[in-house]
């Protein structure tokens, strides 16, 4: 019989409490399955960051100076990313209006369905000790 190659799908229930479930409260193949992510991406996250809770070693510089990601104040705003982040870096304010009083660009494709621009995963999730501390949801 020849071996079998490629990923097989071992996605039976495990009766075991394995060490991970015991320490983090929940199976790295259950976290890694609502995170759309592999399993060993989970482990890597505990290698580096001590906790399967953070996805990123900082915050980006959105989420530590105002508290949201760019996917989550553009869609507060209502404007394009791009947008936001030239307010940011010419105003230092993401909310500026503009004196400009001339047509504005309109676009048929919605930036918001967009896989470029629909990251709205923050650095820390919820489950993580430190996550009210950061984001005041």
């Amino acid at each position: 019989m020849p071996k079998k190659t490629g990923y097989n799908n071992t996605s039976r229930p495990n009766s075991k409490t394995t060490n991970f479930e015991k320490r983090w409260g929940i199976s790295a193949r259950e976290l890694a399955q609502s995170e759309n992510v592999k399993t060993q991406s989970i482990h890597q996250r505990v290698h580096l960051y001590g906790t399967p809770f953070q996805r990123a070693k900082k915050p980006t510089p959105y989420e530590a100076n105002f508290g949201k990601t760019i996917f989550e104040l553009a869609c507060e705003i209502g404007y394009h990313p791009h947008t936001v982040k030239q307010r940011i870096q010419n105003h230092n304010n993401p909310y500026h209006e503009s004196a400009w009083t001339g047509p504005k660009w309109n676009s048929n494709d919605d930036w918001r369905t967009d896989p470029k621009w629909c990251k709205i995963k923050r650095w820390l999730m919820p489950q993580h000790p430190d996550y009210s501390k950061y984001f005041s949801d």
